[in-house]
């Protein structure tokens, strides 16, 4: 679903996930929305369960107000799991296709 008050345009991936114009990400765990200025990547982390999990690589030097503690397993840099692809409402291919409207290039298509 698209919505036209969160910074002009945004889909609703479930209320766990927001992917955006303007707006970026907001995401839970985040506890905040982050701009694109301030996210390097965004991508599906494969895991032996079948569910990707969305991770998110934050640009040099932003603050995303949580730490960047976490080695992704697509090519090992540091990252914030975003959300367990199989808790979102939405299909992997939904919101693969909302990352690649919105992210750009900061869509690793690793997946």
């Amino acid at each position: 679903m698209i919505v036209r008050d969160w910074e002009s345009e945004a889909l609703i991936l479930d209320w766990k996930l927001l992917v955006g114009g303007p707006g970026g990400v907001l995401a839970g765990v985040l506890f905040r929305s982050v701009g694109w200025a301030s996210i390097e990547a965004i991508m599906f982390e494969p895991r032996p369960d079948g569910h990707p999990r969305l991770v998110l690589v934050p640009a040099a030097g932003a603050d995303l107000g949580v730490p960047a503690e976490y080695r992704n397993g697509v090519d090992g840099r540091p990252s914030v799991i975003l959300v367990n692809i199989a808790d979102v409402r939405e299909s992997p291919d939904q919101v693969r296709a909302a990352l690649q409207r919105y992210a750009g290039d900061r869509y690793a298509h690793a997946d």
